[in-house]
């Protein structure tokens, strides 16, 4: 005996004489025929908390009130979970067995028994052609048109690999020991009817129950824990290593700002040769023609010819643009021009005037 036959039972298929059957059990697996209920398909984006919120509300709205909502988690994954519903009908659950049972719906069993990309021919009272794609996709079919032929129901799938299909009786899907249902599938699939007889529990098996449920927590829990821990500290290593990168950059960024306010209080010496020449032009106007002008920093050094260099040298000595004005050499005449030399410097102004 396994350990799904030890907790839950022999599977069993539903059948209408079942209601008010006892069983000395705690708990009884029974399979429902495909006909018996209507399966829905929801995808979930969210927490795992926040799952449980919504399948109890899609459960209450599947339900109507009257029919009884059975669910599993078929698969998870970075882009959710996906959740399949059952809701059968409240005449049929007028038939169910009274007590606890573990309610199967047959093609949920079918999920758990198939091997993806492989065809199926499930015999019965009504045979079935079953294709289970890798997607996790679940294609049954009793249309006659298809069930003549294999490659009619493939062909429709858009299956383009030859293959045989599998036989499998109907029965062959209660053995549970080749049924892989896994602890997320079962907590939606537990359904109480209530009974007028109290029944005689079997308490050596509650008791194991008991402890595997237990143990079970337990191992979770610290499953949990190791793990949370581990991305915790994956988390302050990544932070740890953002810290230093910033670090880094803002050292970075200090030390262009230090060679910037250097290069400012360089430049902030020596005026603009801009404003020299703008005011040079200015304030000399058409009194010389200019053959060569030298800056260095705010020191001016100009050569050129005019009418009368003493007039040049006036108009600079006037200006309160420039200071120590004077002749560089002697000047000279030639034919009533004077060829001139004269320096002067470049007095600053602040920074609120402006150049007229």
């Amino acid at each position: 005996m396994n350990w799904f036959n030890f907790l839950f039972g022999q599977m069993r298929w539903l059948k209408s004489s079942d209601k008010n059957k006892t069983k000395k059990s705690l708990c009884q697996t029974v399979v429902l025929d495909r006909g018996s209920y209507q399966e829905e398909l929801r995808n979930y984006n969210c927490s795992l908390m926040d799952l449980f919120k919504l399948i109890r509300n899609e459960s209450k709205l599947l339900s109507g009130g009257a029919n009884k909502v059975l669910w599993f988690v078929r698969s998870t994954g970075s882009q959710g979970y996906r959740v399949s519903y059952a809701v059968i009908k409240a005449e049929i659950c007028q038939t169910l067995p009274d007590g606890i049972s573990l309610l199967v719906p047959e093609t949920w069993l079918i999920y758990a028994k198939l091997m993806p990309e492989q065809l199926y021919l499930v015999k019965g009272q009504k045979p079935y052609w079953a294709f289970l794609h890798k997607q996790g996709n679940l294609h049954i079919t009793t249309v006659s048109g298809l069930m003549v032929d294999a490659r009619n129901f493939l062909d429709a799938l858009g299956v383009i690999s030859q293959q045989d299909p599998i036989l499998l009786e109907r029965d062959q899907l209660l053995a549970s020991d080749a049924v892989a249902l896994t602890p997320q599938m079962l907590p939606g699939l537990f359904y109480y009817q209530a009974n007028s007889r109290v029944p005689t529990l079997n308490w050596k098996r509650i008791s194991v129950i008991s402890v595997v449920a237990v143990a079970s927590y337990v191992a979770i829990m610290s499953s949990w824990v190791s793990w949370r821990e581990y991305q915790l500290q994956q988390n302050v290593t990544e932070l740890r290593a953002e810290a230093n990168a910033v670090f880094q950059r803002q050292e970075q960024l200090e030390a262009q700002l230090g060679l910037i306010q250097s290069y400012k209080e360089f430049l902030d010496k020596y005026p603009s040769q801009t404003d020299i020449i703008h005011t040079l032009v200015k304030d000399l106007g058409d009194a010389a023609t200019l053959e060569n002008i030298q800056i260095r920093g705010a020191l001016v050094t100009m050569a050129g010819q005019a009418t009368s260099a003493t007039e040049v040298l006036a108009r600079f000595s006037a200006s309160p643009n420039w200071t120590e004005v004077r002749f560089d050499r002697q000047v000279q005449r030639r034919k009533d021009i004077d060829d001139f030399a004269i320096s002067m410097v470049f007095r600053a102004r602040s920074g609120s005037e402006e150049v007229k």
